[in-house]
């Protein structure tokens, strides 16, 4: 009868064994971010399931168990000038407008001239990671620092029902860590032709802070880039006129067309952006970006 020979170092054994046993030191426990998200999905797919009034009173509900549980993940915010508990950002779990914007906590003033959205960095990463792809076309980048400065994360994260245009950074600073800002309006239909808001992206410790303040600067447009717009829009509208000539059955003249009026859109932002610092409300409109972080950061 043959016997196994005996191990030199039988601890070595158990210590193999309880390395498999226990988890990596890399390895991360499931926090609280995501018990949150997992609720939120499984509900959205119960909620998806149901129709008519079964399907919003569970989303009702749903809705309000998960401002609970995001008050708890973010907690306490004590903002002034505005209320001390905020109200959940998301707007439905089903189809449909307000589908899909960033999970947190909203804080707005009586007067709707000031809104901030908190929420923490971990929902914040997890919403990039998820959203990349919404837009093929424009996908957004992974992380806060680059995404802060596109009209897509805004527009997607921050919007509901219509589209955040962007007309360049504004200079600010933290001392809290990163922070953007940028002057903005928001629209249905095109670049009005002029801001009307400034808008502040903040992270401060855990927590991300997305700050919509209505400008107190009367902010001019600028003639220069007015004039670029109504040039190039014209050339698009020559386009246009032969796609309409030709019985609107060039489908290549049409894209044409698009192609030339989202370029000039682009423009006219690149030439604002461009020159709204040597404009004389420049210097108000910075202030009063500043005073947005300085609110955030106290």
């Amino acid at each position: 009868m043959r016997y196994a020979r005996p191990m030199k170092n039988p601890s070595r054994l158990a210590l193999l064994v309880l390395c498999v046993m226990l988890p990596t030191a890399t390895s991360k426990a499931a926090g609280p971010e995501d018990a949150y998200l997992a609720a939120r999905d499984k509900a959205a797919a119960r909620i998806k399931a149901l129709s008519g009034d079964a399907s919003a009173k569970l989303e009702s509900r749903t809705l309000a168990d998960l401002e609970k549980k995001l008050a708890t993940i973010i907690g306490p915010i004590r903002l002034k000038g505005l209320p001390q508990t905020g109200k959940i950002t998301l707007e439905t779990l089903s189809d449909g407008v307000g589908l899909g914007l960033l999970d947190g906590l909203a804080f707005e003033s009586g007067d709707q001239s000031r809104r901030v959205v908190v929420t923490t960095a971990a929902l914040t990463t997890a919403w990039l990671k998820a959203h990349r792809n919404w837009n093929t076309d424009r996908p957004l980048p992974e992380t806060l620092e680059d995404a802060a400065k596109t009209e897509e994360f805004h527009t997607q994260a921050l919007g509901s029902g219509a589209a955040f245009v962007l007309y360049g950074a504004v200079p600010v600073t933290s001392r809290s860590g990163f922070v953007q800002a940028n002057l903005f309006a928001q629209s249905q239909d095109g670049s009005p032709p002029k801001p009307d808001g400034v808008i502040v992206i903040m992270k401060k410790d855990d927590r991300v802070f997305a700050s919509q303040l209505k400008l107190t600067a009367a902010v001019e447009p600028i003639a220069l880039c007015d004039t670029l717009k109504r040039k190039l829009d014209s050339q698009a509208d020559v386009v246009l006129k032969r796609y309409g000539a030709g019985g609107s059955k060039d489908q290549k003249l049409f894209d044409d067309y698009t192609r030339r009026q989202e370029a000039a859109d682009a423009e006219f932002k690149r030439c604002f952006a461009g020159n709204a610092a040597a404009q004389r409300w420049f210097t108000a409109v910075t202030a009063d970006a500043q005073s947005a972080v300085d609110v955030l950061t106290d």
